[in-house]
């Protein structure tokens, strides 16, 4: 009796271990598509990233816009993006202002971004864009 309680636990353990794990990894990882475009006024002069101790970690700018799927589906997307001649290897070209965006949103993070032509973007988020 006491050997079957034990594997029951076990058992019990493990499926939640991979409940919340695939979960887990669903939220961070698992992206959907957003478009959305540099705004005219946005400013995108580059500005010394901090990390959350205060550490330098070079030129960059933080970006924060309003992006929509391709059904029109309205998301907040933050992200950062460390300019040339930085010391980070991600380090790429700031979109400019007027700039169309493609960009890969988990329901946490922002796991990847690039410059699109306005034709790419889908008629329904290009309608909420502007």
């Amino acid at each position: 009796m006491k050997k079957i309680i034990i594997v029951v636990a076990i058992v019990v353990v493990v499926a939640a271990i991979a409940f919340f794990g695939r979960q887990y990894y669903l939220d961070r990882y698992a992206s959907s598509d957003y478009y959305t475009v540099i705004p005219a006024s946005y400013n995108v002069v580059p500005e010394t990233i901090l990390s959350d101790n205060g550490e330098d970690m070079g030129l960059g700018k933080e970006y924060n816009l309003t992006a929509y799927s391709a059904n029109g589906e309205k998301k907040s997307v933050s992200f950062t993006v460390f300019a040339p001649g930085s010391d980070m290897a991600s380090a790429r070209e700031l979109p400019k202002p007027g700039d169309y965006l493609l960009v890969k949103a988990s329901a946490t993070i922002v796991t990847n971004w690039e410059v699109i032509n306005k034709s790419s973007v889908p008629q329904g988020a290009l309608e909420k864009i502007g």
